[in-house]
């Protein structure tokens, strides 16, 4: 009977740690994503980011939301890695107002509906 009070206390106070070491913030970005490859690079470069647990972009609003580990990593070198790519990064603890791309997933600078911008 000790034994498994003792191992449900142990699981409670597992699952209550887990819980705790989450946190998200949210990354306006300029230059803006125009693209879908512009949204897998982002993604991509967040992805390496120890700690990273869920990352969503959006071209409507053009915000970046990350949930994620602040024991494993933080917004600063969130931001690092979205400028070795070409991004400067503004971190917001709250869902930033932005204005909403009216034609989200057209890239301004595609030639032939290819985007211009490097991606492969």
């Amino acid at each position: 009977m000790k034994r498994t009070v003792i191992l449900s206390l142990a699981l409670l106070i597992t699952v209550a740690v887990m819980a705790a070491s989450k946190a998200t913030v949210y990354f306006t970005l300029t230059p803006q994503m125009n693209c879908e490859n512009c949204e897998n690079r982002v993604k991509t470069a967040l992805r390496y980011e120890k700690g990273v647990k869920q990352i969503a972009t959006s071209l409507a609003t053009q915000v970046v939301t990350v949930t994620y580990d602040p024991a494993k990593t933080s917004p600063e070198k969130m931001e690092g890695a979205l400028k070795k790519i070409g991004y400067t990064a503004k971190a917001s603890k709250t869902m930033p107002k932005v204005k909403v791309n009216p034609q989200p997933g057209t890239c301004p600078e595609s030639k032939n509906g290819k985007c211009s911008h490097g991606h492969k």
